[in-house]
């Protein structure tokens, strides 16, 4: 009878443990992912004032070159230039921070 009530304490005991675990991790992937955007921005606000509005216009409003280049009065490219040279900057200044990022779908 010992041997029952012991064996179900160490079930329990592994149960409450996988899921402190689950928590933990869920806890520092999202501070890892939070820490990462905040990265992510901070380069995106650094990048020149043509590059970053070309660049955020194409990655995060889903604008197409083409109407990128008439809001901006420029050439598409120019606007071609412009994001090559921010995911150029980007990857340079995050560059420690790429296989991280790749981890946790980030794409520059």
């Amino acid at each position: 009878m010992c041997f029952g009530s012991k064996k179900k304490e160490i079930l329990e005991e592994s149960s409450w443990f996988e899921q402190e675990q689950d928590t933990f991790y869920e806890f520092i992937d999202l501070s890892i992912v939070n820490e990462l955007q905040s990265l992510i921005q901070e380069a995106i606000d650094e990048l020149p004032p043509s590059y970053r509005q070309a660049f955020t216009m194409h990655r995060f409003q889903n604008k197409t070159r083409q109407e990128i280049a008439e809001v901006l009065q420029v050439s598409i490219k120019t606007v071609d230039y412009r994001i090559l040279q921010s995911l150029k900057i980007l990857r340079e200044r995050l560059k420690d921070y790429l296989p991280i990022l790749a981890i946790y779908g980030f794409i520059l």
